[in-house]
Formats: structure tokens, sequence, C-alpha cells
């Protein structure tokens, strides 16, 4: 990859789902973290490492230890499944998946730094945090090698040929 691609935008446009579509068929690695939910009702995330297929509860509602909203993040967890995972990926995979680089995650450092390491790969195909919560996150959107696209309901279509046209390159 020329350049590492990240799609940003509000929850529910379709980020981690247009992720899924566009890394079907090829070698990827890295992270995904979907929502967990019980009755219709969001009541965590997991994180899965998309070679090994390990898999982790690491945020949920009530749970104690730092907080975003109402889930209680549990960042040893997290770092079991995403800091291996990433570490292959780094070293394997064609494409480097990074769903998503948000404030749940980025309460670990050893992610962080797993984060910039992937970056200067050049090959992270991932979701970041619409809102600058942090300083690092915007200096990350910056990066001269990243190419960031605004995700919403109405580009999805036009952004996903423009990725798509992105990964074939290669």
């Amino acid at each position: 990859m020329e350049a590492n691609i990240l799609l940003t935008g509000k929850p529910g446009c379709g980020k981690s789902s247009l992720i899924a579509q566009l890394i079907r068929g090829r070698k990827v690695g890295g992270i995904v973290t979907p929502e967990v939910r019980r009755a219709g009702v969001r009541i965590g995330f997991r994180v899965i490492d998309l070679h090994s297929k390990k898999a982790a509860l690491f945020a949920k509602v009530g749970w104690p230890g730092p907080k975003v909203s109402k889930y209680g993040v549990d960042v040893a967890k997290f770092e079991r499944i995403a800091i291996p995972a990433l570490s292959w990926a780094i070293e394997n995979a064609q494409i480097i998946v990074i769903d998503e680089i948000g404030k749940m995650e980025w309460f670990s450092e050893p992610f962080r730094a797993a984060v910039t390491r992937a970056l200067d790969a050049r090959k992270v195909l991932g979701t970041i945090s619409l809102k600058d919560f942090d300083q690092q996150i915007a200096a990350i959107k910056r990066r001269p090698d990243v190419k960031l696209f605004v995700l919403t309901r109405e580009n999805r279509e036009k952004v996903r040929e423009e990725i798509l046209n992105l990964l074939n390159q290669n």
C-alpha cells in the first residue's frame, strides 16, 4: 500500500461493515472490536485477532477500570489479544486491520506503540475516532502517510470504490 487508509465518521455510519467488505479474500491480520449485544442492547465490546481468531470481552457495562461512557475497560484483556495480533500483522500480513483506534483502546500504552509501528509499516486499513480526544489521535490523522476518509451513509459507495482502487494498485 502506498498509504495507510483510515475511516472516520459518526457511530453507525458503516465503518466496520465497510472494512469487513474490503478485506474479504485478502491476507490480513490485526484486530476488530465488535459490539456485544444481549436482547438487542449493547452491553460491551470484544477484541478479536483476525489471524489466530483469539477473542476476549474487554469492555462491559458496569465493569471497574477506566471508563468510556458506561463501559468499564479491562486494558489487560485487550492487550493480551491486540498486541500479539498487531505484532503478527506487522510482520506477516499484506494489510493490517485496526478497527478501531478509539478511546477504549487508547487506554493501552502498548497499543499506542503498536499503532505507530503499524502505521510506519504503511499497510493499515482501519477506523479512527471522529473526535480528536487526544493530541496523538489528531496527529495520526495528519500524518502524510495517512489517507483519511470521512464516511457517511451518503458517500459510502463512493468511498468504497476509492479505497478498492487504492488497495488494488498493489
